[in-house]
């Protein structure tokens, strides 16, 4: 029913000096009909309002509402606001909400809100989980760094990724660890290598296994160095082989040694031969001895000076023959020498497969190191390639040879041989010299050293060695078939 209302200063418990006569048909008229003039009204008058009171109010209405007026509005008035009276509301107007207020925006007002920086901390964090992901991206990045500081756990949890991706450099640096450990992988996956290079050392540190393997590789890519040594060793090992192949090799070189002593075998053989060149000699003795097995021969084939000289002999043990072949020759042999050094600690299922180039390309000093066992594990074919320098081997390395590897010697580098050495060769590896030996190597080694080997060497001579007729003129046979007979 309508009716006339005299706005006379006590009409509605107005306090207004008015002398105008409206038409209206309830609150929202009479309100809308004082347009500006709403402001002056008391709180005590507009909380009556029902909620379709609320929802007809023209966008002026709304607009010139008091801070006092808008923080008056209830909990059942507030949600009744429509998008567009929303859209009109005041920077003021939304630093006056109360968090009452806040938990009852809906999705479709919070996305219809102008403004937020004015809200106060406390106030947002009563806005819904369900309500935060319609906020407008434009207007998330308005938000104060104490707003960010204050958002809940829940609330960045219920960040879309668009919002998470859209959080400036000046708001990432105050998530404080609990509210980064709240983001789910996927929101995580949805930051950049730019945000995340504003964190703390102690942020980054924070980081679980499963947030470091969701960084996309351009995220990894982009990390700071600075940042790097600080990822947590335990989500080292959880760094994707797509990850690991975009690491650039001055990330690669800061890394701290428990975390190259986390990298993984599979995580190795994604690096390549560029940036594992990166790899300090100070950092290559902590690389986990399993973790050698994934490295490609063509990263070995790139393997420096200090590099090679840094491995440990536990991690020389975890090569493959292919591996080790692959080492350039300059290189190979800046292996270590010595009781402890790298050439002693080669197993011997490496020193068989070693190629007769390398061999030949070892210093004396690297084959003096070799142990009898090494020597012992020897082909035909690398004894007979060593036969320049086999007569630099020690006297007790010759105890190493077996028949086998004795068949590769030669009539120089027999005759080479000093009578210590000669007589150093197990008489078990004398049936090995080669029968060659039964026409002119023989003959010459019995004309010359005859006394160098011993009695139970002689015996261990074969009929087929022993019995040449290439020997019968000899004038040592005499000798030589008594050693036997003895």
């Amino acid at each position: 029913m309508k009716f006339k209302l005299k706005l006379l200063g006590t009409c509605l418990g107005l306090a207004l000096s008015c002398t105008s006569s409206y038409a209206v048909s309830g609150v929202s008229d009479a309100l809308n009909a004082l347009g500006t003039g709403v402001s002056a009204l008391t709180t005590k008058v507009i909380a009556p309002a029902n909620t379709s009171d609320i929802a007809d109010l023209s966008t002026t209405v709304v607009a010139n509402l008091t801070t006092t007026q808008f923080a008056a509005l209830s909990t059942v008035q507030i949600p009744a606001l429509t998008t567009a009276q929303l859209a009109a509301v005041t920077t003021g107007q939304i630093g006056a909400m109360t968090s009452a207020q806040a938990k009852v925006l809906t999705s479709t007002q919070i996305a219809a809100l102008p403004s937020i920086s004015r809200m106060g901390s406390d106030v947002i964090t009563a806005i819904t989980t369900a309500a935060l992901p319609s906020l407008s991206t434009s207007l998330l990045t308005t938000l104060t760094t104490a707003q960010i500081a204050a958002l809940t756990t829940a609330q960045i949890a219920s960040l879309t990724t668009a919002q998470v991706a859209a959080i400036t450099t000046e708001q990432m640096p105050v998530l404080s660890t609990a509210e980064l450990s709240a983001m789910t992988t996927a929101q995580f996956a949805a930051l950049t290598s730019t945000q995340l290079n504003t964190l703390s050392n102690v942020k980054v540190a924070s980081l679980s296994s499963a947030k470091v393997a969701a960084m996309p590789t351009s995220v990894v890519t982009g990390l700071s160095t600075a940042l790097v040594p600080y990822i947590a060793d335990t989500a080292i090992p959880y760094l994707t082989t797509a990850q690991i192949a975009a690491i650039q090799s001055a990330q690669l070189a800061v890394l701290d040694l428990t975390q190259v002593n986390a990298l993984t075998s599979s995580q190795m053989s994604a690096i390549g031969s560029a940036v594992f060149s990166a790899l300090t000699s100070r950092q290559i003795p902590a690389l986990h001895a399993s973790a050698f097995a994934g490295i490609p021969t063509s990263v070995m084939s790139a393997i420096t000076l200090g590099q090679i000289t840094a491995l440990t002999t536990t991690q020389l043990n975890a090569f493959s023959s292919s591996q080790l072949n692959s080492i350039p020759t300059a290189t190979f042999t800046t292996l270590t020498t010595g009781a402890s050094g790298q050439i002693a600690s080669l197993p011997t299922s490496l020193i068989a497969n070693i190629t007769t180039a390398y061999m030949t390309a070892l210093a004396t000093n690297q084959l003096t190191s070799l142990t009898t066992a090494q020597v012992n594990a020897m082909t035909s074919a690398q004894v007979s390639a060593l036969a320049a320098t086999m007569s630099t081997l020690l006297s007790n390395q010759f105890a190493g040879l077996s028949s086998s590897n004795l068949a590769g010697l030669s009539t120089a580098a027999l005759t080479a041989l000093g009578s210590d050495q000669l007589r150093s060769i197990p008489a078990a590896a004398i049936p090995g010299l080669p029968l060659g030996l039964t026409s002119d190597l023989l003959s010459a080694m019995i004309s010359s050293t005859t006394t160098s080997f011993t009695p139970a060497q002689a015996r261990a001579f074969t009929s087929s060695q022993f019995s040449s007729t290439a020997l019968a003129g000899n004038t040592n046979m005499t000798s030589w078939r008594a050693l036997a007979i003895a």
